[in-house]
């Protein structure tokens, strides 16, 4: 919920001071429309995970994994969930409203609502992980509106969006069509699913996974376009005079890039063990990682101080959910 929540935040953020290196925003000053934001991410976040789970029910049901899903156990019912779904669709308005009255931003937001409910609804028929990316990116681009302070007129913004925007989309792109394929390889394959994954022939075949050429190669080409991308962030926004920023932007990516490797040749092979348990623990360090590389590019526009803010929050926001859920910091019930 954290990442997801920070998605607009990251966006109004980046806008907020002079969208020009060397000039970071000053939080302190929009502490109270980042909050407001921050809201209207999580209301989304609701939206979209509560109505998957609605949409997924029959799916979930087939997996020994899941029998503790609310949804799956009977905790919940089926039309309280979607009642939950939709009132915190609608919800997530009303904190945007106290930003902006920008149109413009309302029409984004409703746009990422109806992408998001699409990827729901038939998520599981059709791979339509590309549709669930495009929803955060339009989430993303709401915060950038409710800023207020961009400007498409600014050749520098517009590119500062694109590669914001590629970075995002590339990382959720993975995080669904690949990594949420693979843990849910055994589940999709008894219920008849037709995912990304389900449609390039991963499966479960004697306690492993076994994925293709097709599947492996769509992975790491989005990886290596990702780090193509992350590269030129960073080459536009270093000044190589201010050695610090430079330094430290550069070792902080190099590092977290490290992780993000180390970790994608634990699960992007042709075989391995399906360990559901390990393998949702390693795409939570790899996705943490690929966040953290993400906004260290930007701290020549955020600062240092704000970059660590934004990789302390989502971190401890998820370890101290899984805690409390799941009894397990890096492994989420899902």
């Amino acid at each position: 919920m954290a990442l997801t929540a920070l998605v607009p935040v990251v966006g109004a953020l980046v806008y907020m001071g002079e969208a020009s290196p060397g000039a970071p925003v000053a939080v302190s000053d929009d502490l109270l429309p980042l909050a407001l934001l921050f809201i209207t991410g999580c209301l989304f976040h609701v939206f979209g995970f509560v109505l998957n789970e609605w949409a997924d029910l029959d799916v979930d049901r087939a997996s020994r994994d899941l029998t503790d899903k609310p949804l799956v156990a009977g905790v919940i019912s089926a039309r309280e969930a979607l009642a939950i779904a939709v009132g915190a669709a609608i919800a997530s308005f009303i904190p945007l409203a106290f930003v902006t009255q920008d149109p413009w931003a309302f029409i984004l937001l409703g746009l990422a609502i109806v992408a998001g409910a699409v990827y729901d609804l038939y998520g599981k028929r059709v791979p339509l992980d590309i549709v669930l990316a495009g929803s955060l990116t339009l989430l993303l681009a709401t915060g950038v509106v409710a800023s207020g302070k961009f400007d498409p007129g600014s050749q520098s913004h517009v590119l500062i969006l694109v590669c914001l925007a590629s970075l995002q989309f590339l990382q959720n792109l993975f995080q669904n069509a690949i990594e949420g394929g693979m843990k849910d390889a055994d589940h999709d394959a008894a219920a008849g699913a037709r995912t990304f994954a389900a449609v390039l022939g991963v499966r479960v075949e004697d306690g492993e996974l076994v994925m293709g050429r097709g599947f492996l190669a769509s992975g790491l080409t989005i990886k290596a376009v990702g780090i193509g991308v992350l590269a030129f962030t960073i080459a536009y926004l270093v000044d190589p005079e201010d050695v610090v920023v430079t330094v430290t932007v550069v070792a902080l990516v190099a590092l977290f890039a490290t992780v993000m490797m180390v970790t994608l040749g634990r699960f992007m092979r042709r075989r391995v063990r399906f360990d559901r348990s390990r393998l949702k623990r390693t795409f939570s360090i790899h996705e943490m990682a690929t966040f953290a590389a993400t906004m260290a590019a930007f701290i020549p526009l955020i600062g240092l101080v704000t970059f660590s803010a934004l990789l302390l929050l989502p971190v401890v926001w998820f370890a101290a959910a899984n805690k409390l859920l799941f009894d397990h910091v890096l492994e989420p019930g899902v």
